[in-house]
């Protein structure tokens, strides 16, 4: 556009404004309409002036009630402080890891296991004896699933507390 969109007495130009309505305008231009119009009563007016009735949306008669219902509401929900998670839930659920930590550590510290893998460092056959590599290896599967269920179990239970 060659000329300027804001004339001297301050107000958008009628071309400019028709232009804004048919979305013709530059991008720097239209910013420009658009700050000016969320300042001018008088712009703003005439802008609206100029759409016709089977143009504008039809809205609810207590559509701006509803959003300031809304508005209100939402403001609440969020001024309003979210009730502490009571320490006790928190220390029953780190007692329960840890039990099932300490269970863990146990079976794996403890018995055959423990037999094989000495016997294994030593590389002394009549230690060993029925206890293979593969019993071994199935014993600690086992463990591992057993301990990986327990904590799934346990973060589930949170989770579903929490909600």
């Amino acid at each position: 556009m060659n000329k300027p969109i804001i004339e001297i007495s301050g107000h958008l130009s009628d071309e400019t404004i028709l232009l804004l309505k048919s979305g013709k305008l530059s991008y720097d231009d239209n910013l420009r309409a658009l700050e000016h119009l969320g300042q001018c009563p008088v712009c703003s007016d005439f802008l609206a002036q100029c759409f016709e009735e089977q143009e504008l949306l039809a809205v609810d008669p207590d559509f701006s009630d509803r959003i300031m219902r809304e508005a209100v509401r939402a403001g609440k929900e969020a001024a309003a402080p979210r009730p502490e998670k009571p320490m006790r839930v928190f220390y029953s659920y780190a007692l329960r890891v840890a039990a099932a930590v300490c269970l863990t550590l146990l079976m794996l510290s403890a018995g055959p296991f423990q037999m094989a893998v000495d016997a294994i460092e030593s590389n002394d056959s009549t230690i060993v004896g029925e206890i293979s590599i593969a019993k071994v290896d199935a014993f600690t599967e086992s463990v591992w699933t057993i301990t990986d269920k327990i904590v799934k179990l346990e973060v589930y239970k949170n989770d579903q507390e929490e909600k």
